[in-house]
Formats: C-alpha cells, structure tokens, sequence
C-alpha cells in the first residue's frame, strides 16, 4: 500500500456489559470499529450504539469520505461485510478465529484501548467517557509529527499540510464562548467565556476538521446535572 485507500482495515469492538458502555450525545455507545489506513497509519476510533449495517457504513463513511478504496479488509462481522458489499470495495476477510490473519486490525484496536485507557486517566474522567477519549487520542496521534518523520499522519492524508488548531489534553480546563441558547442564559454582564471541559475535535466525512471542538460547560459536572457536550469553534486553553 502506497497512499490512502490502497488498503483499509477494521476490526469491531463488542462491549458485551452495560458497565463498559460509554455517553454521547447520541445516547449509549454499546460497540465501537477500529479503523486503520495501512499506508498512512491513519488510526480512527468509530463508537457505535448497535452492531448495524447502518451504523458500520456511517462509520466507515466518515473515515474514508469520498475517497477510493482498493481493497478493504476486516473480521468476519456481518455489519462490515455489508456495509463494504454496499459500497462495492473489493473485501477479503480474515479466518474465522485466527486472530493474526487480521492482526494489523487488532494491533490497532490494542493500541486504541491503551491509548485510551491512558487519556482517561490523565483526565480523571470515569470509563463511560472512553468515546471522547478514543477518540482524541487517535486525532492527537495522527496529528503529531513524531521523531525521525517528515510529516504527520494527519498531513500525509491533507496534501502535506499539518494541523492548524490548537493541541488541547483531552480534559483540560479551557474557557470557551457557548453556543448560542447557552449564551442567553448568561447574566448580562457575566463574561462571554465560560470555563469548561475539553473533550475533542469535531471531525467531518473523510477525516476533515472545519474548526470545530468539543467542550463541556464545567458546571455541569460541578453540579452534577446532565452534562451537554457542545460543538463550538472559540475556544482558549487555560495556562
């Protein structure tokens, strides 16, 4: 494999307890895809609330875009074969219960449970949050350029061009300008900024950032009230 899309693999996560399961905004994450781009070493982290056809090609979509695929290669899981049969991708999977016919997948999903498990800690935020911070650790990883590259993951799939936001530890305390209903409830001479949680990036289909990040107003943690991640693009990390 030589650039993007020569060769794609996945490999699903089941998360068989209702303890393992983690909060979005789009309600419980019961199951997960690991997704890597052989050539690149893109890595991407896709929650997901059920195993369906549905689900699998939403989140193969958002990682490929409009991209060609030349070859995709996954476990046997029924919701990827027919999400990769839907989109016509040339799709040989691996032995049925031989996991090293599929090991570049399952090296990638074992680097994104350890990564995650790290982020959360450093965070001091519980398990159930392993959806925001599956995926900021893949986005940070893909955006650093390490030691001895000419170009980071992120820059190999964008023409060369390095991230240009602002590298945030996924829990950090940031100050940020809250959407707009949120922005009413302030009192009238009350800062325009509010102190918050950092939670991510908002990426869009094929990997793309439009400057969009993930925040939670740190109020609703103090309070314990229900906690509403917002989609914002002002925000300014804390020194």
């Amino acid at each position: 494999p030589l650039k993007f899309g020569d060769l794609i693999t996945a490999d699903g996560i089941v998360l068989k307890s209702e303890a393992d399961w983690g909060v979005s905004e789009l309600g419980d994450m019961k199951n997960a895809v690991g997704i890597l781009d052989v050539a690149t070493n893109l890595l991407y982290l896709a929650p997901t609330g059920s195993k369906s056809t549905a689900e699998a090609k939403g989140a193969l979509r958002d990682f490929v875009g409009n991209r060609k695929v030349k070859e995709f290669y996954s476990d046997n899981a029924g919701e990827l074969i027919k999400a990769a049969k839907a989109f016509g991708w040339i799709h040989p999977t691996s032995t049925p219960y031989r996991h090293e016919s599929n090991a570049r997948a399952e090296r990638g999903v074992g680097k994104i449970k350890q990564g995650t498990r790290a982020t959360l800690l450093g965070a001091g935020l519980p398990p159930k949050w392993w959806p925001y911070a599956g995926r900021h650790f893949c986005f940070s990883l893909n955006i650093a350029k390490l030691e001895g590259e000419l170009n980071s993951t992120w820059a190999s799939l964008h023409g060369g061009e390095e991230f240009k936001g602002l590298r945030i530890p996924f829990g950090a305390l940031c100050h940020f300008r809250p959407v707009q209903p949120k922005r009413e409830q302030l009192p009238e001479f009350a800062p325009r900024a509010v102190p918050g949680v950092f939670l991510g990036y908002h990426t869009i289909p094929g990997y793309r950032w439009k400057g969009d990040y993930l925040v939670a107003d740190l109020e609703d943690f103090r309070s314990g009230r229900r906690i509403h991640v917002q989609r914002i693009k002002e925000v300014v990390e804390e020194e």
